[in-house]
């Protein structure tokens, strides 16, 4: 910033110009041009649309970041759920187990009822891996 103020000090100095001076004039002169056409009077209705507009986009980013923010905070909530609803169906497979180990002991369920049991287990135990692989 201050070579910058360094740069039009030096270059006024020199030119021995005003540069806010300069740009008044051009502004006055485009007033005069655009006046018969009653052009200043909307100017002022362009510089209203144009704050508008960027407060408009100010304000949609502002909501696009919000949503952002809720979504990802309820994709943690969904990953966390679904992480304890693994760990309950754990535990509920190796209660089973438990079952089926204290079943073929005593004899209570036939070679066929064990068999078809495992395949339970098996089947989901592997949907579960499915899903943490889906997960990571």
């Amino acid at each position: 910033m201050a070579v910058i103020s360094g740069i039009y000090l030096l270059v006024t100095l020199y030119y021995n110009l005003d540069v806010f001076e300069e740009f008044g004039r051009a502004f006055s002169a485009f007033l005069h041009v655009v006046e018969p056409y009653e052009g200043d009077e909307v100017i002022p209705v362009l510089v209203l649309l144009g704050f508008g507009y960027v407060g408009d986009l100010l304000r949609q980013r502002r909501q696009v970041r919000y949503e952002q923010e809720i979504s990802a905070q309820r994709l943690a909530a969904t990953q966390v759920m679904m992480g304890s609803v693994q760990d309950v169906v754990n535990n509920f497979l190796n209660n089973m187990q438990l079952f089926r180990f204290e079943a073929e002991r005593t004899g209570a369920l036939g070679g066929a009822d064990l068999q078809h049991f495992d395949d339970l287990i098996a089947q989901t135990a592997r949907k579960l891996k499915e899903i943490e692989a889906k997960q990571s």
